[in-house]
């Protein structure tokens, strides 16, 4: 299989899957989201956040690697 030079990273909202979880939870704090409260009952290496994506209200999760904690998938659920 090639390898993909010029790929561009996925992205939601225009803020990059990868980076830490600090990085990607402040640029998601700047559009608006929140922390979902009761995050610390969900298990490590996940982050939930209450926004509105494509104009309905949803809750997303983000999924990091607990040891680097780096960014790798986002979840969009909506209510």
């Amino acid at each position: 299989m090639p390898l993909l030079l010029n790929a561009k990273h996925l992205e939601f909202m225009g803020v990059p899957i990868n980076g830490s979880i600090a990085s990607f939870s402040t640029k998601l704090k700047s559009k608006g989201y929140t922390q979902l409260q009761g995050n610390n009952q969900l298990p490590i290496g996940i982050r939930g956040f209450y926004g509105v994506f494509a104009g309905e209200e949803c809750e997303l999760y983000v999924d990091y690697n607990p040891k680097t904690k780096i960014v790798y998938q986002c979840r969009v659920f909506i209510n």
